[in-house]
C-alpha cells in the first residue's frame, strides 16, 4: 500500500470517529488511571476518553489489554 492510499484511509476512517476534548474530569481519571495501571500519561488519556464516551474501545496495542480484564473498558486488543 503507498502512501497516499494509506494516507486516504486514515482521513476516511477520521470521519467516522467522535473527538472527545479532554476536559478536567477526564484528565483526572487519566491521571487515575496512569497510576493505578502504571501507563504513559498519553496511553491513560486515550483510556479515559474512551470510557468517558462509553463506546468499545479497540487497538492494535497489548499494553490496553489491561485496561480490558479490568473492566475499565469494553472492546478488543487485537494482535497482528
Amino acid at each position: 500500500m503507498n502512501d497516499a492510499t494509506l494516507r486516504a484511509k486514515r482521513l476516511a476512517l477520521l470521519n467516522v470517529l467522535d473527538v472527545t476534548p479532554i476536559n478536567r474530569e477526564i484528565a483526572e481519571r487519566g491521571g487515575e488511571l496512569r497510576r493505578l495501571h502504571n501507563l504513559a500519561l498519553p496511553d491513560a488519556l486515550i483510556a479515559a476518553c474512551a470510557e468517558h464516551a462509553g463506546g468499545q474501545f479497540f487497538s492494535k496495542d497489548p499494553h490496553f489489554k489491561r485496561l480490558l480484564e479490568a473492566g475499565i473498558l469494553s472492546g478488543a486488543v487485537y494482535d497482528e
